[in-house]
Order: structure tokens, then sequence, then C-alpha cells
């Protein structure tokens, strides 16, 4: 998490003009990633239980 929030800050400013068109395009893509790994860490947790 830590990580991701550091890349997320350095890349931001000079990106953001080229990444906000792209949102649309990869906004779904990352959704589903996110969702199917809360889904993972669930299911894995789950199964520890």
């Amino acid at each position: 998490m830590d990580m991701g929030k550091a890349t997320l800050d350095l890349s931001t400013p000079p990106v953001a003009g080229e990444m906000i068109p792209a949102l649309p395009l990869f906004g779904p893509g990352i959704l589903a990633l996110t969702t199917l790994s809360l889904g993972v860490i669930s299911v894995r947790r789950s199964r520890r239980h």
C-alpha cells in the first residue's frame, strides 16, 4: 500500500494530462482487477478459518 501511494504521488503531476483521456479505458480493468484480488483474498481468508 505504501509503495503504491508513493509511486502515485510521484507520477501524478507530469502524467495526469496523459492519463485523464485514458481513464475511461483503464477504469473498468482496474475495477475488475481490484474486485478479483479482493475476492481471492476473502476466499483465502475464509478457507483458512
